[in-house]
């Protein structure tokens, strides 16, 4: 995953409504 992917990855967090504990989790699950 490049860095471009993985920020508007982070942006589609924040539109969601995540919050940042929520977000990490996500992408703990996500990235190996």
């Amino acid at each position: 995953m490049d860095k471009k992917e993985f920020r508007v990855l982070i942006r589609y967090c924040f539109l969601k409504g995540k919050n940042t504990v929520e977000a990490k989790t996500w992408l703990d699950d996500e990235l190996p």
